[in-house]
């Protein structure tokens, strides 16, 4: 029972910095430089498929910044290792990306 209550208490913490990506944008309207906390359990959607032109996660994500009401579109492909395979930013701009640090 211990066993099932220590790993009940480890999926919900937040100092498990793998299971997080962390992604700046940038605003178009205003330049805001917002921060992006993507968790790979939760915010990717698994692709299932093997072949090498096409990602092996999706993410698709709305960012609202502090300064304006511009909102921002996120879709990234990413390969099986969590690398961007592609990306495409509507309203901003994709600064910079770091796997599993926040």
């Amino acid at each position: 029972m211990l066993n099932f209550l220590e790993k009940f208490k480890n999926l919900f913490n937040p100092n498990d910095k793998s299971r997080f990506i962390t992604f700046w944008v940038k605003c178009d309207k205003c330049g805001e430089e917002i921060k992006v906390l993507i968790n790979k359990r939760t915010d990717l959607i698994n692709e299932y498929e093997n072949s090498q032109d096409k990602p092996s996660y999706l993410l698709k994500k709305e960012v609202l910044g502090n300064n304006c009401q511009n909102l921002i579109k996120l879709i990234v492909g990413f390969d099986k290792n969590y690398n961007v395979v592609y990306n495409n930013v509507e309203n901003g701009k994709l600064i910079k990306h770091i796997s599993g640090i926040f």
